[in-house]
């Protein structure tokens, strides 16, 4: 988005010349909203993601650690299943219990959770 989004906002405003450059998303998000499936950590401590929101994961792939206040690694986070990265934590610091990650399927829905389509839809 940058300076496109900033720009077309610009021009929706009329504060620029121009019309808005529509773009298509890559992908959908079609859920309910239930995030009892996220990942969470067990370990109090700082968040490190390995991965971004929308990457592409494996079974058992760590997708995160959590680190004590001296930098060494107290737990790593992985998935379950493969799928796409459909949230990711922003906040570094967590408790035990706290959601950090939630992996999205490809295809339709399971058990009402989040999945992805492509966007031409």
């Amino acid at each position: 988005m940058g300076f496109n989004g900033i720009f077309n906002l610009l021009k929706h405003l009329q504060m620029l010349p121009g019309t808005v450059e529509r773009r298509l998303p890559d992908v959908h998000l079609i859920g309910t909203g239930d995030l009892d499936r996220t990942i969470a950590v067990n370990a109090e401590g700082f968040f490190v993601p390995k991965v971004r929101v929308l990457d592409e994961v494996c079974p058992n792939q760590v997708v995160a650690v959590v680190r004590d206040l001296f930098g060494q690694t107290i737990e790593e986070v992985s998935t379950e299943h493969g799928g796409l990265v459909g949230m990711l934590r922003a906040i570094p610091v967590v408790n035990p219990g706290d959601s950090v990650c939630l992996i999205v399927d490809r295809g339709p829905a399971l058990d009402g959770g989040l999945t992805v389509v492509p966007g031409d839809r």
